[in-house]
This record gives structure tokens, C-alpha cells and sequence, in this order.
């Protein structure tokens, strides 16, 4: 991945993980949606997931990427690869046309 090609986005703040993983995409790294074998579990203080959108800066992501961005370039659904699980328990990766 070439880091020094993405923007300043700021973590935390809406729009900074589906860039990341869109960017990824697009620079030929493999991005694997793992949400049918990964059960991902994020542990916060009460309301703490919100912070981010609530944060004066919010749009700061989105004004700095544009409004021309293929943000669903990052959704896991669109990943060329994903994981499933085989009847003995393993995991497959599995290619997606």
C-alpha cells in the first residue's frame, strides 16, 4: 500500500475507514470481507461510537476526499475476495466476480 499517496484523513471522524479500504482496493492490495467467519466485537464506553460524527470537525473526511469518491469501492460486500465457513469449521477464501 502506498501510504504517502492517501489524503490527511483523521481517524475516528466519519468516511476515514471505507477511504482506507476503498484506497487499498484500488492500488491493487487484497481486501477480504471476513464478516462471514469474523465476529468482531468493539468495546467502548457508552455512547463513545458516536463521538465521531457529533465532533465539530465531522465533515472534515468528506470535504477533504470530495464528493466524487466511490466510498462503496470500500464496503465489505464490494471485495473481489471474502471468507466463508466449510461444514467442518475451517475457513475458505473465496473469489467474487
Amino acid at each position: 500500500m502506498n501510504w504517502s499517496s492517501l489524503l490527511d484523513v483523521v481517524i475516528g471522524r466519519p468516511a476515514y475507514g471505507t477511504y482506507l479500504v476503498a484506497m487499498a482496493a484500488h492500488q491493487g492490495v487484497d481486501v477480504i470481507d471476513t464478516t462471514g467467519t469474523v465476529l468482531a466485537v468493539h468495546l467502548s464506553e457508552k455512547g463513545v461510537n458516536s463521538h465521531g460524527s457529533l465532533n465539530p470537525d465531522a465533515e472534515y473526511n468528506r470535504n477533504l476526499i470530495g464528493p466524487n469518491f466511490r466510498h462503496s469501492d470500500g464496503f465489505p460486500k464490494n471485495s473481489k475476495l471474502a471468507t466463508s465457513l466449510r461444514d467442518d469449521g475451517s475457513v475458505q477464501l473465496l473469489k467474487r466476480s
